[in-house]
């Protein structure tokens, strides 16, 4: 019978990197269909501002425009509650397939949603409603995928492989911005207001369907499997996560740091580099591109990283670090074209570590039964509130000071929250998951 077992766990142990790599090619369509969806509709806010929001003046149909992703941001933590728990409940793999299933659907409608001047008000209403779908499947996917790849992944590299949570997220928005450029390289400007804006949404179609086959392939994880055959689901995990509510304060305030840096890097610096600091949008783009390139690259290796030092150190350094330099980087990237490219570069830089650590972080010191539900909300709550906001707060404070140095004390607020939530963030946290997760030791 011990042979039998044998047999069994070396199967086990061969199946998992197979799993481990369907894992990571099935996290990257939820998180790039989003990212590219939130990139795409920053970078053409004036197009579907002169589309749904007719007005005289441009910037408040940019602020109208940005409005409408920090209203529906608020959907994301009733998502978070409704699909994290979902989650715990009935498994995560099942739950991945439903957000991805609506998180493509709405995606992909945004770009057939006709016009104010052929339905009239029923078109900002009806843009409005798919926005909150896609929010509130968003508040689904977070907890799920994050759940799901650090139950697949080895104690010893949860760094490592959830970094690929974040990695992709930065490439869906890459992905957005290099769609963008190549439009308005081909398209005139009336047909690119008219109906070239429309075509990256559609494209949320096709990846949606090829992510759901893949994703319906996966395996559940075995920890959710342990936690069925012992009958200890969770039956209400809403109401057993209160139990940690210590643990969701500090990784809601992890939160609020990687949203408002993260899309203050990929959604308003076009604006700010191109228009506020008013260095042109061929600067904009390719500044842009550099920071989430960086970003993206460094996210990985950070990950991996954090494996080592432990992830306290890499989120308090992050967080220190944007503190100290928010407000000489915006000055550097508004200096110059050269200042804009080097200011980018370490911007990502600093968000690549940041996120890289992040989603590890904000998992593993939940348990596994409410540990979807937990991250869920925790990650929706500081998105909902610091996240969807930033963009339309950061053009808000350029237009009300005057001064486009603003932004930049926004970003030290949050970066303030971010240190201080990661100063109390267990120093061994996934060392002793190792040591739990390892096989037993002899005594003495």
């Amino acid at each position: 019978m011990s042979a039998v077992q044998d047999a069994a766990d070396t199967t086990s142990v061969a199946q998992k990197p197979v799993s481990r790599t369907r894992a990571l090619i099935a996290s990257s369509f939820g998180n790039t269909i989003e990212t590219l969806d939130f990139a795409v509709y920053g970078l053409v806010a004036v197009n579907i501002g002169a589309t749904f929001f007719p007005a005289t003046d441009q910037t408040a149909q940019l602020l109208t425009t940005f409005a409408v992703v920090a209203m529906t941001y608020f959907v994301r933590p009733l998502g978070a509650v409704i699909f994290g728990s979902l989650a715990d409940r009935i498994g995560r793999k099942r739950v991945m397939v439903i957000v991805l299933l609506m998180m493509s659907a709405a995606t992909m409608l945004v770009g057939v949603l006709p016009g104010y001047a052929a339905i009239g008000i029923a078109a900002p209403v009806l843009l409005i409603a798919l926005r909150a779908l896609q929010s509130l499947s968003s508040g689904g996917e977070f907890g799920s995928i994050s759940s799901y790849m650090l139950e697949q992944s080895s104690p010893r590299r949860r760094g490592l492989t959830t970094s690929w949570v974040m990695s992709t997220s930065v490439l869906g928005f890459l992905l957005g911005l290099i769609i963008i450029a190549v439009l308005h390289a081909v398209l005139t400007p009336a047909s690119m207001n008219s109906w070239g804006w429309r075509l990256p949404f559609l494209i949320a179609g096709p990846l949606g369907v090829i992510g759901l086959y893949i994703r319906s392939k996966l395996d559940e994880t075995q920890e959710f499997k342990e936690l069925q055959a012992r009958g200890r689901v969770a039956k209400a995990p809403l109401v057993e996560v209160l139990k940690y509510w210590r643990d969701l304060l500090r990784t809601t305030g992890i939160a609020a740091l990687i949203a408002s840096s993260f899309y203050m890097m990929i959604a308003f610096m076009l604006t700010y580099v191109g228009t506020t600091a008013q260095l042109g949008a061929g600067t904009a783009l390719a500044s842009t591109l550099i920071g989430g390139t960086v970003a993206m690259v460094t996210t990985p290796f950070m990950g991996l990283l954090s494996d080592t030092v432990g992830r306290k150190w890499i989120l308090v350094g992050a967080s220190a670090s944007l503190l100290v330099l928010a407000v000489p980087l915006f000055a550097l990237i508004r200096s110059s074209a050269a200042g804009a490219m080097l200011g980018q570069a370490v911007f990502g830089l600093l968000v690549g570590c940041l996120i890289s650590a992040a989603i590890a972080a904000m998992t593993e010191v939940f348990p596994t039964h409410v540990r979807a539900t937990a991250s869920s909300v925790s990650y929706m709550l500081g998105t909902a509130v610091f996240g969807g906001t930033a963009p339309l707060i950061a053009t808000y404070l350029v237009k009300t000071t005057g001064s486009t140095l603003s932004p930049a004390y926004y970003l030290m607020g949050t970066a303030l929250i971010g240190l201080v939530a990661s100063l109390t963030y267990p120093r061994r946290q996934h060392l002793a998951d190792r040591e739990r997760f390892a096989p037993a030791r002899a005594a003495g």
